[in-house]
């Protein structure tokens, strides 16, 4: 069918082994950035990067 369109949208989550508290927040968007930029280089576009101290959201 000519026009279609599909857009895929991912939720991923990762934990840190044993949900150990190690995401310090001076390292947070150093390690946020990384990730966004793994991921374009894969040709995907990361929305959003983010979490917290035992976890990753990327969408």
């Amino acid at each position: 069918m000519a026009g279609t369109f599909t857009k895929q949208i991912i939720h991923a989550i990762f934990s840190t082994k044993d949900r150990q508290k190690l995401i310090l927040p001076k390292y947070e968007l150093e390690l946020f950035s990384y990730i966004a930029g793994i991921l374009k280089q894969q040709n995907c576009a990361p929305i959003s990067v983010g979490g917290y101290l035992d976890h990753v959201h990327v969408l």
